[in-house]
């Protein structure tokens, strides 16, 4: 997504945040664009203290981002990843772990290896566990997905990766 469309906020200098915050006002040697993604962390903030309550507080975060290697990637998707990671760890500081599936073993035994090996790593009660896939989704009944790819040596064209996603 191109910066600037699909914002939800339209951002006002010194906007009320109910509760009495206030947004930032455009400081010295700060461009428009860190003005507009401060204001917008800071309502995002905002907007999603209602959903934390009850809810156990995390420590870490850690991101696993799955993506195809360059010669299977038909979707060409490794600078939005790229772009990404950077955004996780370098401005929420998160772990991140990044991990191509290539053709040379089947698709779903990789994508099965990643998944056990993130989980295996990282789980615990105060670890907050995001995993984020570049490349294609075939619907199956609602509210589940099957990874899908497009072409490797193990099956021309899409192809399911897992049932069980």
């Amino acid at each position: 997504m191109q910066k600037g469309k699909g914002k939800r906020f339209v951002l006002a200098k010194n906007m009320l945040l109910p509760g009495g915050e206030r947004t930032r006002q455009r400081g010295d040697g700060q461009t428009p664009e860190e003005f507009a993604d401060d204001n917008e962390r800071r309502i995002w903030e905002y907007s999603m203290k209602e959903f934390s309550l009850g809810a156990k507080s995390q420590r870490e975060t850690a991101v696993l981002m799955i993506s195809w290697a360059k010669d299977q990637d038909d979707l060409h998707t490794e600078e939005e990843v790229d772009g990404l990671e950077a955004v996780f760890a370098n401005q929420f500081n998160y772990t991140v772990v990044k991990r191509q599936i290539s053709g040379d073993k089947p698709p779903a035994i990789q994508l099965s290896k990643y998944l056990a090996d993130f989980v295996y790593t990282y789980d615990n009660e105060s670890t907050l566990l995001i995993v984020y896939y570049a490349g294609h989704g075939v619907p199956k009944i609602p509210g589940g997905l099957h990874f899908a790819g497009y072409g490797t040596s193990h099956c021309p064209g899409i192809y399911k990766l897992s049932n069980n996603v």
